[in-house]
């Protein structure tokens, strides 16, 4: 209206252009502004050498290489050990997603027999250290891949709790039969997690899934880092620690035969039946749903129907007793390092804390990474003939 206003006898498109054409000449003139200015020199003596940041490297006397970073006289030391975990069976890799949380997620048993439940462990253990967390870093390029425990203090009186902490959930995380509910609150929270990230803005998850299809023959990087495959091995393993009674499974198996009939008609139809299931099956089949493309939507959630049944059949026990085994293949001191950050005194004080209990870790035995398999180019040739390796790939946004 204030555009019209100025020439009301042009009309609306006659003030849109002659505002378009002061806005160019505003900025032609900002543009010559802007060549006009000298363009700031390199800096004439640029470090050529490594980063210049205070180390040693030594070893464990139990083995394990120890590299203390040094940074003056900060009172924050970082206590990390840092486990190999490139040495995962196929059969295993669908596990984790949710081992990082398996372990430290549940509850443990403290040195001194107490047991405490996720609840209690997190209220002393941020009462008594800086920080504590457990995850999972790689790089795909090099072929790293390492589950990495690391416990922070602000204070070198929190010195010896920070390597408790760590020998604790190394030693006696309250991963059992018992933990299956717990298990379970976990899987829920994270599936959330996952299925709302596809609703914020692309920037804040596109990267993982473009590295998925850069990396999709690495099994590891893709279970840990795509959220399209961590979700869905997520999903696969809430399932299997349902646990339904038999009354409970009969009516899964009723759902899944009606869907199964209605994969016949069209997708509306399917979608009404969907909004007819109850709880978390209902909910996880709606979305599976509408995530699915448009020309093999029907193939696709009849596979997913056959493996939630599937999963549905299996005892969590089973789950439960995959992970603590996993665990322990991982968590040994073959391709053990140990990084302490912190300043020199706290450091050495550190690497004595965490010699005490490495050294007990059992030595373990080597196991070759799981193989590799273009996945994603697999899917796409058994569902376009003839397709080649794409040499460029983009994610479109429906919405």
């Amino acid at each position: 209206a204030r555009l019209v206003s100025s020439d009301p006898a042009g009309g609306p498109q006659a003030a849109l252009s002659r505002f378009r054409a002061e806005a160019a000449s505003r900025t032609a003139a900002l543009a010559d502004l802007d060549r006009a200015l000298p363009a700031p020199a390199f800096v004439g003596d640029p470090p050529l050498t490594l980063d210049d940041v205070d180390f040693v490297e030594g070893r464990l006397p139990s083995g394990p290489p120890l590299l203390r970073t040094h940074f003056g006289s900060t009172p924050f030391t970082d206590l990390s050990l840092i486990f190999d975990a490139r040495g995962v069976r196929p059969e295993d890799v669908e596990l984790l997603p949710l081992l990082p949380a398996a372990l430290t997620e549940v509850g443990v048993t403290t040195a001194k027999g107490e047991r405490l439940d996720y609840v209690q462990a997190q209220e002393r253990l941020r009462a008594e250290i800086y920080g504590f967390s457990a995850d999972f870093d790689g790089n795909p390029e090099t072929g790293r891949f390492e589950l990495a425990f690391q416990a922070s203090t602000a204070d070198p009186a929190e010195l010896g709790k920070a390597a408790g902490w760590l020998e604790s959930y190394l030693f006696r995380p309250a991963l059992g039969p018992a933990s299956r509910g717990r298990l379970v609150d976990v899987l829920r929270t994270r599936q959330k997690w996952y299925r709302s990230l596809f609703q914020e803005r692309e920037e804040s998850w596109v990267d993982g899934a473009a590295e998925a299809y850069l990396y999709q023959d690495d099994p590891l990087h893709m279970a840990t880092r795509s959220p399209f495959t961590a979700l869905r091995h997520l999903t696969r393993l809430r399932w299997r620690l349902e646990d339904p009674s038999p009354e409970a499974f009969v009516a899964y198996a009723a759902t899944f035969t009606a869907l199964t009939a209605a994969l016949d008609g069209e997708r509306a139809g399917v979608a009404r039946l969907l909004e007819g299931v109850p709880g978390e099956l209902g909910e996880t089949l709606r979305f599976e749903l509408a995530h699915l493309p448009p020309d093999g939507w029907r193939e696709d959630l009849r596979r997913v129907a056959a493996e939630t049944r599937e999963d549905l059949s299996r005892k969590s026990g089973e789950t439960i007793g995959r992970l603590s085994a996993l665990a322990r293949s991982l968590l040994v001191r073959r391709g053990l390092r140990v990084h302490v950050n912190g300043n020199p005194a706290n450091t050495a004080s550190a690497a004595a804390a965490l010699e005490r209990f490495a050294a007990r870790l059992p030595q373990g035995t080597a196991v070759p990474p799981p193989p590799r398999r273009a996945v994603v180019a697999e899917r796409l040739s058994a569902r376009y003939p003839g397709l080649g390796r794409a040499v460029h790939a983009a994610l479109v946004n429906n919405d």
